[in-house]
């Protein structure tokens, strides 16, 4: 093993960056000699260390090893971590059993093992950091490369290892015991619309020309100036609207519909921008994005739309692929949550919706997948040609709710008309009222050949109607009726 007054010169290329100073090489040993002499450590250790932090690499192997036994669930101690070694043929060359031994000698205590992880990680991340400041001046004396790719590489590369730092140095990846979770008095969730709008990632949804569009307009203007959204008043807070699909001409015409103040706490950025200084969300954009809302605060951010800044990135397969999505947007909904701000999508129904249907999380194309890492969906019906619409919203914190709005053409506003109570009737659900008229009384199968609906569809909306009063249901044995409320 080394000695103590031994110096390791660090180099990237030819150029030298660092002297690794003999106290990092004793927190390499001295995590790995704590987690030999007492098993339990490698669980604190493991919070804060990779094997990639290692700078020497038999530590980093032996360490991959006391991973590996401790995954299968085997005993960590010298003999097991020696025979892992050995069966990957790395024994020998860290310099056999012995010096696997020697590590374990020259510890004195588990105690500190969480602290010597600590050293060990700040030295990864400084190392991590000289190398991506080499790079950097690489670039910069590049004069056949494009200055903004190489500005995105370097502000990528930062702001990963910087988020790495502070989930592992703060102690976010940190296990949580039942008792923990059942004893802390836990804060309510931050709204950005009480209610309705919570922190985290969102996904407001319709049919193009819906009026998506001018809805998040709406609500954006309504949280910078600290104003209504339907019946909710809300807090004041900075937004940052992507218009992906608009130009600055018609921002400025809606806005002036809305009759924005012209001093309204939004900024906005434009497709070209967008792509220039964020890129697609799957190449480091949602990170740069994360890094705006970080050190400006923003408290609402609108995407509009979810294709414009990573669908047509995508593969065909991937837009419904779980995981695809969420490897491009969990950081971004992480730092949401962390931060109190929400993150919101507009995107598009499945061509299959159904606008009486009514389902905030299956009717958004790509339901599978954008499901997973939304914490709220907002779903707009409308049917076309008419000012009315429900927005339907549901969600993890959310009490699921029905609103009744009405379009105002002529200032661009979503006016709230009711709740789910007042149900809006389609012409499927008239023709059930319509049809139990002159059945007084009648089963399922019987209602549903009556209108000629099928007998799913049928069930669907006699439950609405006994929801909002109109239907009675009533149960005889094992036959269930339905008959018109006396109300």
């Amino acid at each position: 093993m080394k000695q103590a007054n031994q110096v390791t010169t660090v180099r990237y290329g030819n150029v030298v960056l660092e002297q690794m100073p003999p106290t990092a090489i004793e927190a390499e040993e001295a995590t790995l000699g704590s987690i030999l002499i007492d098993a339990e450590a490698i669980e604190r250790v493991a919070r804060v260390l990779v094997p990639a932090d290692f700078f020497i690499q038999r530590n980093a192997w032996l360490y991959e090893a006391a991973l590996e036994v401790r995954g299968r669930g085997d005993p960590l101690d010298l003999v097991t971590v020696t025979r892992e070694l050995a069966a990957r043929g790395q024994l020998e060359e860290i310099g056999g059993a012995a010096a696997v031994m020697d590590v374990m000698n020259h510890t004195p205590t588990a105690i500190n093992a969480e602290g010597y992880a600590r050293i060990v990680k700040r030295m990864s991340i400084r190392r991590g950091l000289l190398a991506i400041l080499n790079d950097a001046a690489v670039l910069a004396y590049d004069e056949s490369g494009d200055e903004i790719a190489a500005l995105r590489d370097v502000a990528n590369r930062v702001t990963a290892l910087q988020y790495a730092a502070i989930s592992r140095l703060n102690g976010n990846s940190s296990l949580m015991r039942a008792l923990d979770v059942m004893q802390t008095d836990w804060p309510e969730p931050v709204w950005v619309v009480p209610e309705m709008l919570p922190a985290g990632m969102g996904f407001l949804h319709g049919r193009p020309k819906s009026g998506k569009s001018w809805l998040m307009m709406q609500v954006a203007c309504a949280k910078a100036t600290g104003g209504r959204v339907f019946d909710k008043v809300i807090d004041p807070g900075p937004v940052l609207y992507f218009a992906l699909e608009d130009h600055p001409r018609r921002l400025k015409s809606r806005a002036h519909k809305q009759m924005w103040p012209a001093d309204t706490a939004i900024d906005f950025v434009l497709f070209e921008t967008f792509m220039q200084e964020f890129g697609g969300l799957l190449e480091g954009g949602a990170d740069r994005i994360a890094y705006l809302i970080d050190q400006r605060g923003y408290q609402l951010v609108v995407i509009d739309t979810f294709s414009k800044a990573i669908g047509m990135h995508m593969r065909s397969s991937d837009s419904n692929d779980a995981g695809a999505i969420t490897k491009a947007l969990a950081g971004l909904q992480s730092v949401a949550q962390n931060r109190n701000a929400c993150v919101m999508f507009i995107d598009h129904q499945s061509k299959a919706t159904n606008q009486e249907s009514g389902d905030a999380i299956g009717d958004v194309y790509g339901s599978v997948a954008k499901a997973g890492v939304a914490d709220v969906m907002w779903g707009l019906y409308r049917e076309r040609g008419k000012m009315g619409a429900t927005l339907n919203i549901t969600g993890r914190d959310i009490d699921e709710a029905t609103l009744l709005l009405n379009f105002d053409k002529e200032f661009g506003l979503w006016n709230y008309e009711g709740d789910g109570a007042g149900l809006r009737m389609t012409q499927r659900r008239q023709e059930i009222l319509d049809a139990l008229a002159p059945l007084k009384k009648a089963m399922l199968q019987t209602i549903a050949d009556f209108v000629r609906q099928p007998k799913g569809h049928t069930l669907e909306r006699l439950n609405d109607l006994v929801s909002s009063g109109l239907v009675v249901r009533t149960e005889q044995g094992n036959n269930v009726w339905y008959e018109l409320s006396e109300q």
